[in-house]
C-alpha cells in the first residue's frame, strides 16, 4: 500500500484567486474583505481583482491589506506546523 503525504500547494495571492479560494488558505483574511466590502457569499466565486472592481476599491489597496494579515498570520505559525485548511477547520 502506498501512502501520499503531498500537502496541496497554498495558491499565489494575484488579482485571479477568487475570494472562495482566498477564505479557504487564508481565513484570517476574511476581516479584511469585510472592512473592504468584498461580497463573501454570492460573489465568493470572483476573482479578487473583479471583486476589488465591483468594490470600487483599488485593487492594490486590497492587496495591501490581505497581504499585511496573510504575513502577519504566517509569521506567527512555528515552523513546519503548517495545516491544510481541512486540518485546521477539525481543530
Amino acid at each position: 500500500m502506498t501512502t501520499c503525504n503531498a500537502r496541496p500547494t497554498r495558491p499565489e495571492l494575484s488579482a485571479s484567486l477568487t475570494v472562495n479560494a482566498l477564505i479557504v488558505w487564508y481565513p484570517s483574511a476574511l476581516p479584511v474583505l469585510n472592512r473592504f466590502g468584498i461580497d463573501t457569499c454570492c460573489g465568493g466565486a470572483e476573482s479578487l481583482g473583479l471583486a476589488a472592481r465591483s468594490a470600487n476599491i483599488p485593487f492594490e489597496e486590497l492587496m495591501a491589506g490581505i497581504s499585511a494579515v496573510v504575513e502577519r498570520t504566517a509569521s506567527e505559525r512555528s515552523v513546519g506546523s503548517e495545516l491544510s485548511p481541512a486540518a485546521v477547520a477539525n481543530r
